[in-house]
């Protein structure tokens, strides 16, 4: 059974700030965390009960709450969530250049070493804790499930929140990124439920690791192989995968295919569903994209898979995962 802590302090402000009731559909809400104001983004669908799930949807860097729910995935899970009946939040980082936490070009402190102009220094784990417990007391969400997924800057602090912060998720889902180099091995590991995308032809994010980003100032970060080996390690789950399917080629012209193995946890232990999209690029498999890619857009991030919507395949492993 996963739930906050019961010791979990939160700041006096963020208590007050509860007295204020239920926020509505698609309502910008702020908290004050360590000082700092932050910013999310709430999606409640119309008639949601009680007891419901809660998916924390992470930005990309770069990007924020509104520019993620407008993009394909976003609009994605924005339909699941109304058609499935789950609260929906979609949070903001922070501008590592102005300090500012609402606006554009916003980023996650995501485990990598400051190496680069990129990398954020506020405390996002306690953002997402005290975002989560905002939700429980607003929205009277289901504790046993919460689930956080993000891609690329979003997919490796959704990594940093299963590392530090397992004991509040049912279940991840990381698209398009990789473990950074100094990730460290938590002191009582407590295996989670977590699924990885990443795409073969991914130039921002590579195959085989190493710098990150188009301009190669976000430090270090591992393979895909070696993410992968690190969390079956840690999960406990089987090396060999339990059961693998690909994924129909709806549509032929993508020179997309997207497969799925899933790793069962042994004794103790968490799946690991690791999903391939062999020929995809730094973006996340929608339907919704369009046919033809910009060619500027393919150039730098790489192909965009269209056989499967990327928001569907993670919710489908979050409620596996509950058994719900």
């Amino acid at each position: 059974m996963r739930h906050s802590k019961t010791g979990v302090c939160l700041i006096a402000s963020l208590t007050a700030f509860f007295n204020l009731g239920a926020a509505k559909a698609d309502e910008q809400r702020t908290i004050e965390v360590d000082g700092v104001e932050r910013w999310f983004l709430v999606e409640r669908p119309e008639g949601l009960a009680e007891n419901s799930p809660l998916v924390v949807l992470l930005h990309g860097g770069t990007q924020n709450m509104q520019k993620t729910l407008s993009q394909p995935a976003g609009k994605d899970w924005l339909r699941l969530a109304k058609d499935e009946g789950f609260l929906l939040i979609a949070p903001n980082g922070s501008n590592t250049s102005t300090g500012a936490t609402k606006g554009r070009r916003l980023h996650w402190n995501d485990h990598r070493e400051p190496a680069g102009a990129q990398s954020s220094k506020l405390d996002d784990v306690a953002f997402i804790r005290d975002v989560i417990e905002w939700a429980a007391v607003n929205h009277k969400i289901d504790r046993d499930r919460v689930y956080v997924a993000g891609g690329s800057n979003g997919g490796m602090m959704t990594f940093r929140l299963l590392i530090e912060a397992p004991e509040i998720f049912a279940a991840g889902a990381s698209f398009i990124a990789n473990l950074p180099h100094k990730t460290p091995t938590p002191v009582a590991a407590v295996p989670t439920p977590v699924m990885l995308i990443n795409g073969t032809d991914d130039p921002l994010m590579r195959w085989d690791g190493g710098m990150v980003g188009a301009r190669d100032q976000q430090d270090v970060v591992y393979s895909v192989d070696a993410t992968r080996k690190w969390w079956l390690d840690h999960n406990n789950a089987y090396a060999e995968p339990t059961n693998v399917r690909v994924v129909p080629d709806r549509d032929k012209g993508d020179d997309c295919r997207i497969s799925i193995a899933r790793h069962a946890g042994a004794d103790d232990g968490a799946d690991v569903v690791i999903v391939t999209m062999e020929g995809g690029g730094h973006v996340v498999p929608s339907r919704s994209h369009p046919k033809r890619q910009r060619r500027f857009l393919k150039k730098f991030l790489g192909p965009a898979c269209r056989d499967a919507n990327g928001a569907a395949l993670a919710w489908k492993f979050f409620a596996d995962s509950s058994g719900k």
